[in-house]
């Protein structure tokens, strides 16, 4: 006669339990990588990087020793700048703004959508914090806590992997049509369908840009994820030796 584990003989009501904590850890989770996606435009260093890399302005009104400056100005305004910060911005030994009315318009836009992303960000940390501290009191050994906890983390991070994986895929056969829909998806109006001719922005950031940031994304996040499988996996790991060790 066979004995059966207890533990794998889980009350529904359980396993339901666990499996909202993992759809929960991961919508918190989620939740974060808007902001963590918009961190490298808020970074002047990382922006003049690109510039230099992608920048098409060989008939702009621009200059290759203009681009620190456009760094400088673009990253302060989407990190931190005041709506109009940029109205009257004008390169060096120019009078005119170095950006259109529909320019600034649409950069109005993006700022909104970064200030989204921020509130977005210290909302799921606030949600993910919350979620490990109820969750760690769902054992009744320091032991099972750690243990849930572990497991629940380990299974969102495969859950946000596998979402990010199907975006990827998503996005890799045609990134165009991709990166035109996304923008159709966040903004209300046309004012993003810039002039690569005669707009400075575009030619600033034309599309390669915005395909090296969304791989830079990905690698980033992925190391992310695979540090939090990591360390989820050696705890659990170290928690079930520890357990055996006892008995």
């Amino acid at each position: 006669m066979t004995t059966k584990n207890p533990e794998a003989l889980r009350p529904p009501k359980q396993v339901l339990v666990k499996l909202l904590a993992v759809v929960l850890l991961s919508a918190s989770m989620l939740m974060m990588l808007p902001r963590l996606l918009t961190l490298p435009a808020g970074n002047d260093v990382n922006l003049l990087k690109m510039f230099n890399e992608h920048a098409q302005i060989e008939h702009s009104k621009a200059t290759r020793d203009d681009l620190p400056a456009l760094a400088y100005a673009l990253s302060g305004y989407l990190a931190y700048g005041a709506p109009d910060s940029l109205d009257e911005f004008s390169l060096p030994g120019q009078e005119t703004p170095a950006f259109s009315e529909v320019e600034t318009l649409h950069l109005k836009d993006v700022k909104a959508l970064f200030d989204q992303a921020k509130t977005l960000f210290y909302a799921g940390l606030v949600l993910f914090a919350g979620l490990v501290v109820l969750f760690f009191f769902f054992g009744s050994t320091w032991r099972q806590r750690g243990m849930i906890v572990a497991r629940a983390l380990r299974w969102a991070a495969v859950v946000c992997v596998l979402i990010l994986l199907l975006m990827v895929l998503m996005t890799s056969f045609d990134f165009s049509s991709a990166f035109f829909l996304f923008h159709e998806v966040l903004f209300d109006n046309e004012l993003w369908l810039l002039n690569p001719q005669t707009d400075l922005l575009v030619q600033l950031m034309p599309e390669p840009f915005f395909l090296e940031y969304a791989k830079d994304f990905v690698v980033t996040i992925g190391i992310v994820f695979f540090v939090i499988l990591l360390v989820t996996s050696l705890v659990i790991f170290l928690l079930k030796a520890g357990k055996h060790n006892e008995a």
